[in-house]
Parts: C-alpha cells; structure tokens; sequence
C-alpha cells in the first residue's frame, strides 16, 4: 500500500508538471501480489496515464513462480471498479491491448503472452544487458551481438546476422 500512495503521488506531481508525457506503468502480477492489482489499476484513475499488466513469464526467475491470467486480473477489477470496455484507439505498435474504466481518465492494459498468444502479431525484439539480441524471451537462441561488434564485425556482416536470426 506504501509503494502505491508514493507512485501515485510522484505520478500525479509529474503529470501535473509535464502533461505531454505518455505515462506507462508496467506490473507483473504474481500470486504473491495479487491483493495490490486493484490498488495499481486505480492509478489510472485520477491521472491520464496506463497501467499495464504483463503475464508472468515461466523464465528465469520466473519460472517457479505462478503467474496470474488476464482473465482473474479482469475479474478482480471488474469486481472494484466496474465494467471494462475493449478500447480501439490507438495506443503504439506493441503487443499490448486496453480497455477503458467509467470514471477513470487513464487506460488498463494487458501484455498476456500466456493465455493470450501473440507471436503472429510480435514486432519486438530485445538487446540483454550482456549485448544478446533476442528475437523472443522465451527462446534460448540469442544473436551474440557484443561479440560480435567488440571483434570488429563489418556493418554488412552485422546486417547479414540480425537479418537472419529476425527471419
């Protein structure tokens, strides 16, 4: 509850001073969080930014973890706020999809790589911290780019490797 009074506050102080900004907060419920979801989503209420729910990937550290469907997510909202309406407008080129709340001025989205497969639609790609170029999380294979560039790989022989992992 702390976390969420601070966010909300710097959210509101910062939408108050910079209006243009395009404002995202990102969150990844898991079943040791699930009673802040609603709390998160309110956000989005008095303040024209999104909140937007990423499923939890079985990676990594989440791999033993259980992750919360967008389904009981829509559920646990609808139940504090009311209806969610599909919202068509346009939002960016991601995998995300948004629904509007009566009463809120911001949107609530969803990133469901899980229960609501996007790979057809899938624009992303990703650069690790240790210079991996990834065509998706949740595939092993990874594009050694670091290495690549730190050897002196040409501009062509650089093209030539993310084209074919891309493809």
């Amino acid at each position: 509850a702390w976390a969420v009074a601070t966010l909300r506050s710097m959210l509101s102080t910062s939408s108050r001073r910079y209006p243009e900004l395009n404002v995202k907060v990102n969150c990844v419920p898991a079943a040791y969080n699930l009673d802040e979801v609603t709390a998160i989503a309110g956000l989005a209420k008095d303040d024209p930014l999104t909140v937007r729910f990423i499923e939890l990937m079985p990676i990594g550290q989440g791999r033993n973890k259980d992750g919360i469907s967008e389904e009981k997510i829509l559920g646990l909202l609808e139940q504090k706020y009311g209806v969610l309406c599909p919202y068509d407008g346009n939002m960016g080129n991601g995998p995300a999809h948004y629904y509007e709340l009566p009463g809120f001025r911001g949107k609530i989205g969803f990133i469901s790589a899980i229960s609501h497969k996007f790979c057809g639609e899938c624009n992303r790609v990703r650069l690790t911290s240790d210079g991996g170029f990834k065509t998706c999380l949740q595939y092993g294979e990874t594009l050694d780019l670091r290495s690549l560039l730190r050897s002196g790989g040409s501009d062509t022989e650089i093209r030539e490797q993310l084209v074919k992992i891309i493809k």
